[in-house]
């Protein structure tokens, strides 16, 4: 591909993208050279040595909602959120099989491949069923549903699941705070474990095989013998977590020790969970907001409020320096300035972009401070004053002629905002808010 990313795999007719998608997903290589980043565009390879992209898969739908490695890095399965699954021969970039649920189409939340790497197991949003396919032909192996008396009060986030060490049986959230093992090939429930008091979303298989991991959405964790998880009564080993919080992500080293990272604004504290000891504790630029381990557990990827991402060797005192940009939010408004020369562009990030049309650069970047939602922005008709809605209830108006003065903020509305609009000759400007004010 050429360098210049913005004409990578474009629609027809189109000359230019701007921005390389909203994050969905991260995952690293298996041998530590490349990051995956799953959009809503598609999926961008990044060289972790300089985290420039070097290639851009999957554009045909996107919506990218799950990736994952098979364990020697040969295969990568990635899923979507029409409940797409497809498996990719990575080296020789070629679609090996195509998998698609039926019934409801729900985006694919989490994938992982068997112990042998012959299967795939697949969970979506809802608890319907978790599926295993066949990697050669991507025919259903097996379907697994929860009892009528399971079935969940509200949507969870992900189910997450877990090949056991033979590869014959899956272990996969069930609803209300429960996991459940099943036997891939008679499809029997082989057990029902509880304990927990929140919703199950990890569950990790130590590098050994012996273990699994299970941790709740309120920061509870229990570490099971993975043989006795189907013995008559199951009892976890141990069942404690320093410092719980809702914004944690966890693996297990290559060396068998269970890491949990941890965020709390800008600051990024990484765990011994069994010992209760700290590891490394990074203090981030901004507000950390997405974080992801390498396969090795000796890496993350941090990404903040302006959807910067840079690559963490643990027990580093900083992030490595090259950095990922371009990764924006949700795009609220586009509109081009009235000499045509302008374009700017409004995120629910609360940031205006202003780009040349000729070379589409970027030249000016206007914030607002509390980083609401833009939903809307205008011109002026003689084009020296932009205009921009959020959603705390304020409109900004700033001068383009002194781009670093602060805005003029104009206040009233008593609900979010969503639309506003210069008068013809510039000199009113109107607002409207939710509730139809």
């Amino acid at each position: 591909m050429n360098a210049d990313v913005t004409t990578w795999a474009l629609p027809e007719g189109a000359i230019a993208r701007l921005g390389r998608g909203i994050i969905s997903s991260l995952e690293f290589s298996p041998d530590g050279k490349y990051l995956l980043v799953g959009t809503k565009i598609g999926l961008w390879w990044y060289e972790l040595a300089t985290m420039k992209p070097v290639a851009l898969w999957e554009t045909e739908r996107g919506m990218l909602s799950a990736l994952k490695f098979s364990s020697a890095g040969a295969l990568l399965a990635t899923g979507n959120s029409d409940g797409e699954i497809k498996i990719w021969d990575v080296q020789n970039h070629r679609c090996l099989a195509k998998m698609q649920r039926m019934g409801r189409f729900d985006r694919v939340t989490a994938l992982v491949f068997s112990p042998d790497g012959q299967c795939l197991a697949s969970s979506g949003g809802r608890y319907d069923a978790v599926y295993v396919w066949n990697i050669e032909t991507g025919e259903q192996i097996a379907k697994f549903t929860v009892d009528e008396e399971l079935k969940p009060r509200y949507r969870p986030p992900a189910i997450p699941l877990a090949f056991s060490p033979d590869g014959r049986t899956l272990i996969g959230g069930t609803p209300e705070s429960t996991f459940s093992v099943w036997d891939i090939e008679t499809g029997e429930r082989r057990a029902h474990l509880t304990g927990h008091s929140a919703l199950v979303i990890y569950l990790l298989l130590s590098p050994c095989g012996e273990f699994l991991t299970s941790v709740d959405w309120d920061g509870g964790l229990h570490k099971w013998e993975v043989d006795k998880l189907t013995t008559k009564d199951p009892q976890p080993l141990i069942t404690s977590m320093p410092e719980a919080t809702r914004l944690v992500l966890y693996t297990y080293s290559a060396d068998g020790i269970l890491l949990a990272a941890m965020a709390s604004g800008a600051t990024l504290t990484v765990w011994d969970v069994e010992r209760s000891r700290k590891v490394a504790t990074l203090t981030y630029k901004e507000t950390v907001r997405r974080f992801h381990f390498s396969q090795t557990g000796s890496q993350l990827v941090i990404g903040g409020t302006d959807t910067i991402m840079q690559a963490w060797n643990i027990g580093d005192p900083a992030p490595q320096p090259p950095a990922i940009r371009g990764h924006h939010s949700v795009c609220g408004s586009v509109k081009f300035s009235p000499d045509g020369q302008t374009l700017a562009a409004g995120y629910w990030s609360g940031e205006v972009h202003l780009r040349d049309v000729q070379e589409l650069k970027l030249q000016t970047t206007f914030r607002c401070e509390s980083r609401e939602a833009i939903r809307s922005i205008d011109f002026s008709p003689c084009g020296n004053k932009l205009a921009a809605t959020s959603h705390d209830k304020i409109v900004r108006v700033w001068n383009l002629e002194e781009p670093k003065a602060p805005p003029a903020e104009l206040t009233g509305h008593q609900a979010s905002l969503f639309a506003l609009a210069f008068s013809s000759k510039g000199d009113l400007l109107v607002s409207a808010d939710a509730n139809g004010v």
